[in-house]
């Protein structure tokens, strides 16, 4: 996702949609649970979940490791 801080060549660039500032960060929207690849471990439990992200537009798979 892009950060507003960022500068360089490592940094994705924000898009040229009119709508967002300059100043504005990208923004996660359509996640999904993947319910297959959800695992309990011995300390509790790891989800995996997929989202969509806007400036720049990707679709991510991510993970969340829930402690007990």
């Amino acid at each position: 996702m892009r950060h507003p801080d960022c500068a360089g060549e490592r940094c994705t660039a924000h898009s040229q949609t009119p709508f967002y500032s300059e100043r504005e960060y990208g923004f996660f929207y359509g996640s999904n649970i993947i319910e297959q690849w959800t695992r309990s471990t011995a300390e509790g439990v790891d989800i995996l979940w997929n989202a969509s992200t806007w400036d720049p537009y990707r679709v991510v798979l991510l993970r969340t490791r829930i402690k007990q």
